[in-house]
């Protein structure tokens, strides 16, 4: 029966490889120019540019280092995404629908000096000049140490934080009131936290990895600080930088008003 099997699909790529040889004799000798975008072998699925699959979270994590120019892309909160992120960064609410929101898959250097493959989750509004800004990142080789949903660690802003991820969307309070942060509407973006660290007017900081950060006049690899490159990407797009707050400091936070 496995030889059947086999016989029968030998058979088909046969007939196919002698369709497609057809077809282009055929177009070469009516003087047709020939259109390989139209040329599709009966096993090959059509594919709507509307429909791309979100490639999942596993592949995500192990782009690194596969990517050549940069890749930056837009998607609608589909049904996978919709289950990661309800119930955690995102609740049923009167303030945004998840339609007002977009899933963003982008290009990033690591610590490593290698390319990866990073998600966000921004307002509609924003999305392509989001895009443009991490692209302007990329350009320049910024180091970023991950970017994957904050879902990721339950919409926990401190774990996040703890484990360096650069995130945007979380519906939240801003931490100790009972505002709603500009996260909550996607609107906001944190850079490398640990790096970049909260720190309170009394000096001390959200995360003790970030506590050898707040002396910024000691730059190092991954920070932000006024004035640098990092920084007049994002004002040029009309950004506020948490690093200009006071009487606090969030170093970390971008936030489009």
């Amino acid at each position: 029966m496995d030889g059947f099997f086999r016989k029968l699909i030998w058979t088909f790529i046969i007939f196919e490889t002698i369709l497609l040889v057809f077809i282009v004799v055929d177009t070469i000798y009516s003087g047709n120019k020939i259109d390989f975008s139209q040329i599709k072998l009966a096993f090959k699925k059509e594919e709507k540019i509307s429909e791309i699959e979100i490639i999942p979270k596993k592949e995500l994590d192990e782009a690194g280092d596969v990517l050549t120019g940069g890749t930056f892309m837009q998607f609608n909160i589909n049904e996978s995404i919709k289950n990661r992120i309800m119930g955690k960064s995102y609740m049923v609410n009167e303030n945004i629908a998840l339609s007002d929101l977009t899933y963003l898959q982008m290009s990033y250097y690591g610590f490593d000096g290698k390319e990866h493959f990073g998600e966000m989750i921004v307002h509609k509004s924003i999305a392509n000049e989001v895009l443009d800004i991490f692209s302007e990142l990329y350009e320049i080789r910024f180091p970023i140490e991950k970017m994957v949903l904050v879902d990721d660690y339950d919409a926990d802003d401190i774990r996040s934080m703890e484990a360096n991820n650069t995130s945007a969307f979380n519906y939240r309070n801003i931490a100790g009131t009972n505002t709603l942060s500009r996260h909550a509407l996607g609107f906001a973006i944190d850079v490398n936290p640990v790096q970049n660290p909260y720190v309170y007017a009394d000096g001390n900081v959200m995360t003790p990895a970030s506590k050898i950060y707040t002396d910024r006049t000691h730059v190092s690899s991954g920070m932000i600080n006024k004035d640098d490159e990092v920084y007049q990407i994002f004002k040029k797009y009309g950004w506020n930088w948490g690093g200009d707050f006071s009487p606090y400091k969030d170093y970390q936070h971008f936030e489009k008003k």
